[in-house]
């Protein structure tokens, strides 16, 4: 969960992470195992987060935006322009249009 700039209550050990820990994380396991994507690898209010994360793992896994997008095109745009994941998951049933 996020809270107060980190990340906090994991069951293994109750510990708080930071987005940089919780980024190294997600690179330790993408070595260890055959990872191709990750969905809502951050919170959706972590964008400073969420920007690292690209710029860190971007070339190497599909980053998939779904709570941060909220299949948004205003806040799509804005993560577009902040190079903020590098995928989105679309739902057709939400209000989604292109403009």
């Amino acid at each position: 969960m996020w809270q107060n700039g980190s990340y906090v209550a994991f069951k293994s050990d109750q510990s708080s992470r930071t987005s940089a820990d919780m980024i190294e994380l997600w690179q330790s396991w993408i070595d260890r195992y055959p990872i191709v994507l990750i969905e809502d690898a951050l919170a959706e209010n972590d964008w400073d987060g969420w920007a690292a994360l690209t710029r860190s793992l971007g070339e190497r896994i599909e980053l998939v935006g779904d709570d941060i997008f909220c299949t948004n095109p205003s806040i799509l745009q804005q993560a577009i322009e902040q190079k903020v994941g590098n995928s989105i998951l679309v739902k057709t049933e939400s209000n989604w249009y292109c403009v």
